[in-house]
């Protein structure tokens, strides 16, 4: 057909534009200028919206995403150890998730649901206390009170107090349990998401980490000082921290349970967790217990109680605590305790991570800034200072 066209003397249509070739080298040529007035500007902008917009997309797991990437930085050197023997980078990410899942997710899973049945059954006993006015019967049986009557204290009112603050407390308790409980779909969709995104993390983790670090608006040494700055930190929180907190918890829940308090595990894992705030820890679940104690005229276990929290609180946070952390994120207590209070009304429990991480990212910003301002500075030649002579020739 095409030699009919040309014998004809018809040209046949190209099947490319001449317009199109030419774009397509140019496209080609490496030299090639095709830089616009403020085109940087409007391709940051642009992807910084995409950015905010993808982070809104994914803001409804970021908790379980947070949870991911501290369980990537803390179970990512036994991975590597593990490829060290293991050649299968897969048999590595398998048998990492299964230890997860065998040392970690079924314990937590099991103590949740014991958890939840103490706070049930807690909440259950004292409510009944309450209605049966055992409460208001104490302050005529506990002669420590009569001490209020001495002082014009009116210690109906400070029943009362009691009493409520009791009671919004196990409510508040409850609240934070039971859906957890009562939503088993939903807290087994949350784990399977969090070890997917874990497993993703394992496998992608140094190149989704060389991505992020050239994107950043800073040069790459400094990136890699502030990733550094917060796998130290959560390696310490982690490792030191929950270490220390794990044991405030065991010392209370035995100490509860020689004694006879109900519910020796919620009481434990209360303490572990306010164990973490400076200055008060875990008093603010001893002490109140001891009072009600002394209150029932248990003298000798109200003394025992104190005690024993009161010592192995001393040795844990001054002795051994010092030991595992070292100089590692030592702050001032005060600011640190307001920083914990801080973070846990506004992240909940998890701010108990959260607001250190914070911390540790504005006195790393803070540190390099110094450094980099510092050092721009002792680089500008003084003009007042004379140029040296040169030696002379022998």
């Amino acid at each position: 057909m095409v030699g009919l066209l040309v014998g004809a003397g018809v040209k046949p249509a190209p099947t490319t534009q001449p317009h199109t070739i030419k774009w397509v080298k140019q496209m080609k040529n490496k030299n090639l200028n095709l830089s616009y007035p403020n085109q940087n500007k409007i391709l940051l902008g642009l992807f910084w919206v995409s950015l905010i917009l993808l982070f809104y997309i994914f803001s409804s797991f970021i908790w379980i995403i947070g949870a991911s990437v501290v369980l990537y930085i803390v179970f990512k050197p036994l991975n590597d150890f593990l490829s060290n023997y293991i050649k299968n980078k897969t048999l590595c990410i398998i048998i990492v998730t299964l230890a997860i899942l065998a040392f970690i997710i079924i314990p937590f899973i099991f103590i949740l649901v014991s958890l939840a049945d103490q706070t049930f059954q807690l909440y259950q006993y004292v409510q009944g206390l309450i209605d049966s006015g055992y409460f208001r019967n104490l302050k005529s049986k506990a002669k420590i009170l009569e001490l209020l009557d001495v002082m014009d204290i009116d210690s109906d009112s400070i029943m009362n107090y009691v009493i409520s603050y009791a009671q919004q407390g196990f409510m508040k308790t409850v609240s934070v349990i039971s859906p957890l409980i009562t939503l088993p779909v939903m807290l087994a969709f949350k784990i399977v998401m969090m070890m997917l995104i874990f497993i993703f993390l394992l496998s992608e983790g140094k190149r989704l980490g060389d991505i992020i670090l050239k994107i950043l608006p800073f040069e790459a040494s400094v990136g890699e000082e502030i990733y550094i700055k917060i796998v130290e930190t959560v390696k310490t929180l982690m490792s030191g921290n929950l270490t220390i907190m794990v044991l405030h918890g065991i010392v209370v829940g035995l100490s509860f349970w020689v004694i006879g308090v109900r519910a020796p595990l919620l009481w434990g894992s209360i303490a572990a967790l306010v164990s973490i705030i400076p200055i008060v820890g875990t008093t603010l679940v001893w002490v109140p217990v001891a009072l009600y104690l002394v209150f029932s005229e248990a003298y000798l276990a109200a003394i025992l109680l104190s005690l024993v929290c009161f010592l192995m609180y001393q040795v844990l946070e001054s002795v051994l605590k010092p030991y595992i952390l070292g100089e590692k994120l030592k702050f001032n207590s005060i600011i640190f305790l307001f920083l914990i209070l801080g973070s846990i009304e506004v992240f909940g429990i998890a701010g108990i991570i959260v607001g250190p991480l914070v911390l540790v990212m504005v006195h790393t910003l803070y540190d390099i800034y110094v450094r980099i301002k510092y050092s721009k500075i002792e680089t500008v030649p003084d003009k007042k200072s004379k140029k040296p002579k040169k030696a002379a020739k022998l």
